[in-house]
């Protein structure tokens, strides 16, 4: 289930194939299990896309919960 935890530690739960805007603060963005259209696993919700809006400049890093050598970087001018 997509999840954002905020800097203050609120959780929020997000629907499937939310879209989410950041400010840089939030401690943690999840876009939930992504599956190929169709494939989800039985009790999976379908999510097929996340969007996140970047509402400040900044760097931005990002890490694969379930492969944690997949890592990037988004800057926002």
């Amino acid at each position: 289930m997509p999840t954002a935890i905020s800097a203050d530690g609120t959780a929020t739960y997000m629907p499937p194939n939310a879209t989410y805007s950041m400010d840089g603060r939030e401690k943690y963005v999840n876009s939930g299990f992504m599956w190929p259209e169709g494939m989800s696993p039985p009790r999976f919700a379908e999510i097929c896309t996340f969007t996140v809006k970047f509402e400040d400049a900044g760097t931005y890093d990002y890490v694969c919960a379930l492969h944690p050598w997949m890592t990037g970087r988004v800057i926002v001018n």
